[in-house]
């Protein structure tokens, strides 16, 4: 009996949890660094995860409350005074975390997949519907743990004889919840590959995206594990010493933080990675060196034998933006068009290279040739101008 009382799975319970809680916070200042420093275009998907780990941080607070007052231990050496406030924040924790957190996470998976949409109204539909069905699913998870009991603390107080629902019908609400969570993980996982592999980047690139985003099915695993005890839940009297759905909740909820933040990284470690791209542009000028200007007539002057780089700033919200002029005999003639991330992108080159000049086609088929009479010694110029937009 003593040995019994002894095992603890306390310790190594915060320890895992704690690693994931890190991991998912560093990943979400590496994101916010990103974001806002870095390409300083920080989106409603950015605020989002904000929230998401918001509720993590109070998930990680009420599990460091729970580790004092019996999570880890055996049902029977917990005091009712613990056990009492082992159940308070486990519903909190279930409120804020399990519920609350997850929602809010495919929110902002949802917001950052719809940049990819471009013209197709299909994919932007059914991301739409995602949205809605998580709506209308945390409503249910939070009805059915508010309702359980009447009144409300007699989900943990069971001194004030509490009238709740069938304990049965409390863990099939549960697992619909959990089933529903895992089918749009799934669903997020999978709807961006075809329109990826689509975009105007290098296949590097796309795999890169396919394997990160893929990454949120390792909260798919996590949901699992999680449905394992919730089947068992009212029938198990040592829950605590597991602290089985309560666990893999949290690292559900982490582990989709991780996955989520992982595509809007490679700004910052695109580099290090060699995800980025580089364009050669060709010039005729003297030798010592070619005048480039932008659109806005600033000069921009680069060895002739030099490289623009060009990198992909952005991971799934990529806005590529080519404009050009031509001025031929004092004439001026000038179109923009903008390709915007997948097959819409394709179209949009296809017909905006149809659209060029005879004058300004050449051997590089990504760029636009124009020639500027009197504008710089040397006299004919040939620029790329490529400028990313978000």
């Amino acid at each position: 009996m003593s040995s019994r009382a002894e095992e603890s799975n306390t310790e190594w319970l915060m320890g895992v949890m704690c690693t994931f809680y890190a991991l998912a916070i560093f990943s979400v200042c590496l994101r916010m660094y990103t974001r806002f420093v870095v390409v300083k275009s920080p989106g409603l998907d950015d605020y989002f995860m904000l929230a998401a780990a918001a509720c993590a941080t109070v998930g990680m607070a009420t599990h460091g409350i729970q580790a004092q007052n019996g999570m880890g231990k055996h049902s029977e050496f917990i005091t009712p005074a613990m056990r009492m406030q082992y159940g308070k924040f486990g519903f909190f924790q279930s409120i804020i975390n399990n519920t609350g957190g997850i929602s809010v996470l495919k929110v902002s998976i949802a917001l950052s997949l719809l940049k990819l949409g471009g013209g197709h109204r299909a994919y932007t539909n059914t991301l739409y519907g995602f949205l809605a069905l998580t709506a209308a699913i945390t409503i249910y998870a939070w009805g059915t743990l508010i309702f359980y009991c009447d009144p409300v603390h007699g989900y943990w107080d069971k001194s004030v004889n509490p009238k709740c629902y069938d304990i049965k019908l409390f863990v099939m609400f549960g697992l619909i919840h959990n089933a529903v969570n895992i089918f749009t993980d799934v669903a997020f996982a999978a709807l961006p590959i075809p329109i990826i592999w689509m975009l105007q980047m290098k296949r590097k690139t796309k795999i890169y995206l396919c394997i990160v985003l893929s990454l949120g099915l390792i909260a798919v695993v996590m949901g699992v594990l999680k449905a394992t005890y919730q089947i068992k839940h009212g029938g198990d009297r040592d829950s605590p010493f597991m602290h089985g759905v309560q666990f893999w909740a949290f690292l559900q909820l982490n582990t989709g933080i991780i996955a989520a933040c992982a595509p809007t990284l490679k700004p910052l470690l695109g580099r290090a990675l060699h995800l980025g791209s580089t364009a050669k542009p060709r010039s005729y000028g003297n030798s010592s060196g070619a005048m480039y200007f932008d659109s806005k007539g600033n000069n921009r002057s680069r060895s002739k034998r030099g490289y623009i780089n060009q990198t992909d700033n952005d991971d799934v919200d990529i806005e590529l933006s080519r404009t050009s002029r031509q001025i031929l005999g004092g004439g001026v003639g000038s179109f923009h068009a903008g390709a915007v991330g997948g097959a819409e992108a394709l179209r949009q080159q296809q017909q905006q290279q149809q659209l060029q000049p005879s004058a300004s086609k050449g051997t590089d088929s990504q760029s636009e040739e124009f020639i500027l009479q009197g504008t710089a010694e040397g006299g004919i110029l040939r620029t790329t101008e490529i400028s990313i937009q978000r």
